[in-house]
């Protein structure tokens, strides 16, 4: 009696709607190379004790998830949005997880339907990545990205405005590199409706065997803010502790877990933490917030894609600064991102 191959059981258990033949398929890296991202589901939950359920899971409120779309060449084309509140819903409120919108309505909470719409390059990496209301089809955010020689990002322009008018804003970074890692980025930041700019840095060290122990952001206004790494390897969970220069700090410590799936690594889990060493520390700061960014929910769309979401952790976590002493947030927040594959 013939044995079944193992590759055909994991494929029944991805769900995939097509019907795969033996021949099509014999190892693993057959399976990867035909497997493509179909949706992003978010859930926000506490790791509080009391928010526990029976089963050991997290009791999870608040729910989105972005349904991809495919090129004729079967690339990532699309992800629209659906369940994310925008960026000025109060800290206290919305979903922790956010879109960088501003939205017109009364109630910021109300969740914004988006779609995030996908270039390439020849390279094959992506040129342009746009962010559009499902609404009034209004493009609040772009980037462009050009590439070196060997693949890398060498420059990403962002573009970010409103329909009021009132933002309208150009970034541009250019990624300098040593030994084909990014050791700096200079940024320059045009407000387009003021035309005035202002230059900001971001340098990063390293240990001895490559890995980042410290990302320094330098703004126009001399405020320097670290992110001090306390992770020993690449594939464990990122610890960065921000820590802000004339201000006092520490004032908050982002945890990113990964997982490698057959895309490369993805990130799985953020979380604003706020216990550890048994300890808890932040206790009087509201909830900070993520935002979706290309590098974050798409690293593998690009080459080094995850160390370039490191590198760029500030334009995609914003942490409170604000003090308020009747708070007593004592436990951490997390946010779930659950990447679904199938073999098309």
């Amino acid at each position: 009696m013939r044995t079944s191959n193992p590759i055909i059981i994991l494929l029944l258990f991805l769900g995939s709607c097509s019907i795969i033949k033996d021949e099509d398929i014999q190892s693993k890296e057959d399976l990867d190379a035909k497997l493509r991202l179909t949706r992003v589901e978010i859930s926000e939950g506490t790791q509080a004790f009391s928010d526990i359920n029976p089963d050991g899971t997290y009791v999870l409120y608040g729910r989105s998830f972005a349904e991809a779309s495919f090129n004729s060449q079967g690339q990532l084309s699309a992800l629209a949005w659906s369940g994310l509140s925008a960026s000025n819903a109060s800290f206290n409120s919305g979903s922790k997880l956010r879109v960088n919108h501003k939205s017109e309505s009364a109630d910021p909470i109300d969740p914004i339907e988006f779609t995030n719409k996908i270039d390439y390059n020849s390279n094959g990496y992506p040129s342009r990545i746009t962010s559009v209301t499902e609404t009034d089809n209004f493009e609040f955010e772009s980037f462009e990205f050009t590439y070196n020689s060997d693949g890398n990002i060498f420059s990403i322009v962002t573009l970010r405005k409103s329909k009021d008018g009132i933002l309208n804003q150009k970034t541009t970074d250019v990624l300098g590199y040593v030994n084909n890692r990014v050791s700096r980025v200079d940024r320059l930041i045009d407000n387009l409706n003021s035309m005035t700019e202002k230059s900001e840095t971001i340098e990063v060290t390293r240990s001895g065997n490559g890995v980042i122990t410290m990302i320094e952001y330098t703004f126009s206004n001399g405020t320097i803010r670290f992110y001090d790494q306390q992770c020993p390897n690449e594939n464990c969970f990122w610890y960065f502790s921000e820590i802000e220069q004339p201000n006092l700090g520490p004032f908050g410590n982002p945890n990113i877990s990964y997982n490698n799936t057959a895309l490369g690594f993805l990130p799985t889990q953020l979380v604003d933490s706020r216990t550890g060493l048994n300890q808890t520390f932040g206790e009087d700061r509201p909830p900070d917030i993520f935002f979706v960014h290309p590098l974050l929910i798409l690293p593998h769309l690009f080459k080094n894609g995850v160390e370039v979401s490191q590198i760029f952790i500030n334009d995609w976590w914003l942490v409170s600064s604000i003090i308020d002493p009747d708070l007593n947030m004592n436990q951490d927040e997390t946010v779930l991102i659950d990447y679904t594959f199938e073999v098309p």
